[in-house]
């Protein structure tokens, strides 16, 4: 009966934009119908930090427990499109009036100079959007689906070798599905499971700087 029941079961790391992104994909999908799409988030639920930062807003002091309020804006090139047209989104973040037009970047040089850098022809341009809206409209739309499940403030503890998924949390889940897909970002859990399989070449280099 477990095994049957885990040919049912996708279990997708994370609740970030690509973890969203990637169940709603699944859980809209005709091949994954019958399928129960599990999201785990080792954060809390991100639109409750929106509610804090709408409280904050306007102090310039405000401090957020989640890193995902602590983040500049994504910027939306055609392919970035093309995935929120799939997802059956674009046209609300465009009708709620969500995106900003880029139609270059204005570059301050070293010697004080200041430089305006177009991404393309005059009629050229990108978008930018606001990655915590963005992520609480996923989880909006994860939420009204009935294949869906969304668990937070559950850490992966570990990804065994037959894809059994073993979680902290105050249920200690653990779940056996059909495929496990790590979207848990630049230290990832599911990666690092893997890592304990054997025969994992990985290789990690940072940039001199970072934003948050």
């Amino acid at each position: 009966q477990m095994e049957a029941e885990s040919k049912k079961v996708v279990v997708v790391v994370g609740a970030g934009l690509t973890g969203c992104c990637i169940a709603l994909l699944l859980s809209k999908s005709k091949a994954f119908k019958h399928h129960r799409i599990i999201v785990i988030e080792a954060r809390d639920d991100y639109r409750k930090e929106r509610q804090k930062l709408d409280a904050c807003s306007s102090s310039a002091h405000g401090q957020f427990d989640n890193a995902a309020t602590r983040s500049i804006n994504l910027a939306l090139s055609h392919r970035g499109i093309c995935a929120l047209k799939a997802c059956g989104v674009y046209e609300e973040i465009v009708n709620e009036k969500l995106l900003i037009l880029m139609r270059g970047r204005y570059v301050h040089l070293g010697d004080g100079q200041t430089s305006q850098q177009l991404y393309g022809q005059s009629h050229d341009a990108i978008y930018s959007v606001s990655r915590l809206t963005l992520n609480c409209l996923f989880l909006d739309k994860l939420a009204e689906r009935d294949n869906v499940e969304l668990v937070f403030d559950c850490k992966i503890k570990r990804v065994k070798r037959d894809g059994t998924v073993l979680c902290v949390d105050e249920q200690r889940n653990i779940y056996a599905p059909q495929f496990v897909l790590g979207c848990d970002g630049a230290f990832s859990a599911t990666r690092a499971s893997l890592q304990r399989c054997g025969r994992y070449n990985f290789n990690i280099q940072y940039i001199e700087h970072g934003y948050k």
